[in-house]
């Protein structure tokens, strides 16, 4: 999906340069400003993967309304693109071309999985944070994805179960699901990526600094440490480290 970074590495992990190598490697020793009020801790620490089963009950009735009919891709390259269910994004028939498994919900096997986003926590301020439709440049931006309002990740399934949610405003532990990102290659789906960033960060950070924030936002939840993982979590964590790597 996303932003492939390459020089230095860390912890196993690609990094641009020196500058983000040095940055990164403080995450371990950061702590988050807290957790939104009103989700359950646990619950945003593991992205939901450790709890399918109670996601799923309140996802599957919208399901009911879900339409396998894809739209048609209009150009040349029909014949070398797949088109996905999450509007405006499409996947190459090469090999490879995005991150595969089993959709939590509909436990359907080797299929295209994305990303839940959900909405930022309103009842978290952080005094000087940028605020929404701001738009705001920022110095660092790679501290951006410790704090409460950049914790937008949510949840994964297959590209098409995402969709569903997203249209309806699915409420998940009282945050509304609001965008989704298929795992297909960044270089394929530029605008429709940075598209749903705008939205999930609601428009506060200057468009180019969307990527790098989001960038930011995935490391936290990688470099987190963990107790055993489940299956769900370990899967999760694989989808992450796949959208920084591409």
């Amino acid at each position: 999906m996303f932003y492939g970074v390459k020089g230095v590495y860390i912890d196993g992990f690609a990094v641009a340069d020196l500058r983000w190598r040095r940055r990164l490697s403080r995450f371990k020793q950061w702590a988050p400003p807290g957790e939104p009020e009103g989700v359950p801790p646990d619950e945003l620490r593991s992205s939901f993967g450790s709890e399918p089963s109670s996601f799923g009950n309140i996802l599957k009735p919208l399901l009911t309304k879900f339409d396998p009919t894809r739209p048609p891709i209009l150009d040349s390259d029909d014949e070398t693109r797949k088109v996905l269910f999450t509007a405006g994004f499409v996947r190459s028939i090469a090999e490879n071309s995005g991150f595969t498994g089993t959709c939590m919900l509909r436990s359907e096997s080797d299929t295209v999985l994305a990303l839940f986003l959900r909405e930022p926590p309103c009842s978290v301020a952080t005094p000087g944070f940028p605020l929404p439709q701001s738009s705001s440049k920022v110095a660092f931006l790679l501290v951006m994805g410790n704090f409460a309002e950049t914790g937008i990740l949510s949840f994964i399934c297959s590209d098409a179960c995402a969709s569903v949610p997203v249209k309806d405003q699915a409420a998940v532990y009282g945050n509304s699901i609001i965008a989704a990102l298929p795992l297909v290659p960044y270089s394929e789906n530029k605008q429709a990526d940075e598209t749903r960033l705008m939205v999930a960060f609601q428009d506060k950070f200057a468009v180019d600094d969307n990527a790098p924030v989001f960038i930011a936002v995935l490391y936290v939840q990688i470099l987190k440490p963990r107790a055993a993982l489940l299956e769900n979590d370990k899967l999760f964590l694989r989808a992450l480290k796949w959208a920084t790597s591409i």
